[in-house]
């Protein structure tokens, strides 16, 4: 577990008003490897994620080029 007292890197600001709740569910074992990601690079889970989309639609874009 991270015991640093770094912040969560905030680059995608968002007005609450902008965003919207996705909510799903993971096998356990994936869960506590995503958070265990999100932890050792000190961001939170939803900049994960957004790290994670964003690879995903250049890689499929590069793919159909």
């Amino acid at each position: 577990m991270n015991t640093s007292s770094k912040k969560p890197a905030r680059r995608n600001r968002v007005k609450p008003e902008d965003t919207q709740i996705v909510g799903f569910r993971l096998p356990q074992a994936m869960a506590r490897e995503v958070k265990t990601e999100a932890s050792h690079r000190g961001v939170l889970l939803k900049d994960l994620f957004v790290e994670l989309w964003e690879q995903y639609k250049r890689q499929r874009k590069d793919e159909r080029n």
